[in-house]
């Protein structure tokens, strides 16, 4: 909660004069198609440098929960 809170507080100071993109990288793992992630923010304007960070930022990922220090295939 202190973080939604913290981070709407510096959207509220910064919108009018900033972009602000805030991406939980831990859910999109979970619940988004990555190609569409990116189209998506490249619809929202987020282009060049940035946009290639995250697109090599999900490239090739895997992720596996581990219970009692196994991770299961």
């Amino acid at each position: 909660m202190t973080n939604q809170l913290e981070c709407f507080n510096d959207w509220s100071m910064t919108i009018l004069s900033n972009v602000v993109v805030y991406i939980d990288f831990s859910k999109a793992f979970d619940v988004v198609s990555h190609s569409k992630l990116i189209a998506r923010l490249n619809s929202y304007g987020v282009r060049g440098t940035v946009l290639k960070w995250i697109e090599n930022f999900l490239a090739d990922r895997t992720h596996c929960t581990s219970v009692d220090n196994v991770c299961p295939n």
